[in-house]
């Protein structure tokens, strides 16, 4: 199982603007910093902003900033607007001709359990520490 590098790039620009916590962020600057192109951030900060997890200023000083304070916002609330964290078809709700004599399910539910604790107990707070 691997996160898409948007997924990934959105939890590094969004740590960025946990850094500077209060500040808006041009995109220019994040994508300085984070070696990221600005067209790619621009994607991804769309679906953020769709989200709720961030806002923007427009104008000279303008950019990015989170909607909520860094310790709010949890690792999971960022990578699942890009990724489903399922590692089966049969933990979303699909059927499954071979659910009642599976001998897997059990160990793709305790993975699925694993990950959402580790992805929605970590704030971006806790990152920066």
């Amino acid at each position: 199982m691997q996160l898409n590098t948007q997924s990934r790039y959105a939890l590094r620009a969004t740590l960025e603007l946990a850094r500077e916590y209060g500040k808006s962020i041009p995109l220019s600057k994040i994508s300085e910093n984070q070696y990221l192109s600005v067209r790619y951030l621009e994607q991804i900060f769309a679906k953020l902003k769709k989200a709720g997890i961030v806002e923007s200023v427009r104008g000279v000083k303008g950019g990015y900033y989170l909607a909520k304070k860094p310790e709010e916002i949890l690792v999971g609330d960022v990578i699942q607007i890009f990724e489903e964290f399922y590692p089966t078809e049969c933990l979303k709700g699909r059927e499954c001709d071979l659910i009642e004599r599976c001998l897997t399910k059990n160990l793709w539910a305790k993975l699925k359990v694993n990950i959402d604790e580790v992805l929605f107990k970590t704030t971006l707070e806790d990152l920066l520490k």
